[in-house]
């Protein structure tokens, strides 16, 4: 579950930084990307960024633009 990435990657990550970077070598449905875009959202002041892999290019493309779904949704909700 994202919330649940969410949460291991807050007792991980080095929140001193100004830039945190967080890779998934094994993406599949991209739950970690979705799990970042959320920390950005929460922490503003900090640049996000991530660096997915997959193998499968069935799971890319799915995850990809369930990623690109979220993004599109997040910008029109910052449109309002």
């Amino acid at each position: 579950p994202v919330r649940l990435l969410e949460r291991l990657l807050k007792l991980v990550i080095p929140m001193k930084k100004d830039k945190i970077v967080i890779a998934d070598w094994f993406a599949g449905s991209f739950s970690c990307c979705e799990a970042v875009i959320n920390l950005q959202a929460e922490f503003p002041e900090k640049a996000f960024e991530f660096i997915g892999t997959e193998i499968d290019e069935e799971y890319f493309n799915l995850g990809k633009n369930r990623i690109d779904n979220l993004k599109n949704k997040n910008n029109d909700i910052l449109r309002k």
